[in-house]
């Protein structure tokens, strides 16, 4: 017994925005954390490369 067609195109586009919710959501994460990183960037990268150079010698 077949499904009708109307219930398998509800369910397709169920599925499909499922996926594109889920990749938005992806997105978001990213670039909330690459705003982060762009804000940690202008706080100053001085403050981090000695922050690092104090860690492990890197930089210079």
């Amino acid at each position: 017994r077949r499904l009708p067609t109307s219930m398998v195109l509800v369910s397709m586009i169920l599925l499909i925005s499922n996926a594109q919710l889920q990749e938005f959501k992806a997105l978001r994460k990213i670039s909330a954390s690459v705003q982060r990183m762009n804000l940690s960037r202008t706080i100053g990268l001085e403050s981090i490369k000695h922050g690092l150079h104090a860690i492990g010698g890197f930089g210079p």
